[in-house]
């Protein structure tokens, strides 16, 4: 049966260090198409994306920020599974320059890599992309208030977003087709 257990999970005793993400990298889903059949996944972890090049837009956002949840959405009635994946990009100080991206990236249908804390990436969108599902551009009225672009992107997958192998330097660096752009 396909839904049979393989392991159980033990309490791990340490902390898991700070939550949150640092980057997300976009590729048009139309590009990583042209990777699909190639990847290589072992154990929940992608270790190889083959040979065609491909480039990841590169977008930072401040500590504190980012992030990305994902929902099981299940039906006993329609005997049907699927994850929600949710991300929000949150950006400051928008500039004239960024505005041509951003329509860009509100229009698009995306795959998203997520970078956290812990040097960890993970892959959404994989299989049918990622698209713009709300946000805003918004100057509060205090002094101290947010000054900044929330973009909320939503894919529905049938399984939790994978790992992608283990990065030595930079992100990416051991999957030599990946161009980050702007690179590290």
């Amino acid at each position: 049966m396909s839904c049979d257990l393989t392991s159980g999970r033990l309490l791990d005793e340490c902390l898991v260090g700070r939550a949150g993400i640092k980057t997300l990298f976009y590729t048009k889903l139309a590009d990583f198409d042209t990777v699909r059949g190639d990847i290589v996944e072992s154990g929940g972890e992608i270790t190889d994306l083959g040979a065609t090049a491909i480039s990841a837009y590169r977008f930072e956002m401040a500590d504190n920020v980012g992030l990305f949840d994902q929902a099981v959405n299940a039906s006993q009635e329609n005997g049907t599974s699927f994850v929600q994946q949710n991300l929000t990009l949150t950006l400051f100080n928008i500039l004239p320059a960024d505005l041509a991206d951003l329509n860009n990236l509100k229009k698009g249908r995306w795959v998203i890599w997520t970078l956290d804390f812990q040097g960890k990436i993970r892959l959404f969108g994989r299989n049918n992309g990622c698209t713009a599902n709300g946000g805003s551009d918004t100057s509060g009225t205090a002094a101290g208030d947010k000054k900044g672009l929330d973009m909320t992107f939503v894919a529905e997958e049938n399984d939790y977003a994978p790992f992608m192998d283990d990065y030595t330097t930079n992100p990416f660096d051991n999957f030599t087709n990946v161009t980050v752009v702007p690179a590290y």
